[in-house]
């Protein structure tokens, strides 16, 4: 394993350590887990289906997209277009 393999394998094992946190739990084929850590796997799936050769720095915005995002719930912003952006 290469350096560059080795640190973006640690960055992707943090990303996923937080993104674990999430309480809220989805179904994940007949298993429940975490939901944000489910939608950096997915979404981490896909950019390398649309782009197999993806580079680092593409790859790891893909995984940490909604790093945490639970933390603040989108309840306490306005319910409109500006609101979503303000909380996004």
């Amino acid at each position: 394993m290469t350096d560059a393999q080795a640190r973006f394998d640690r960055a992707v094992a943090l990303f996923d350590a937080r993104n674990s946190q999430d309480p809220t739990r989805v179904l994940d084929g007949e298993v429940e887990r975490p939901h944000a850590l489910v939608e950096a796997e997915r979404l981490s799936r896909w950019v390398l289906r649309l782009e197999p050769e993806a580079s680092e720095p593409l790859r790891l915005a893909a995984r940490c997209q909604h790093l945490e995002r639970w933390r603040v719930p989108r309840s306490e912003y306005p319910q409109d277009k500006a609101g979503y952006l303000t909380w996004r």
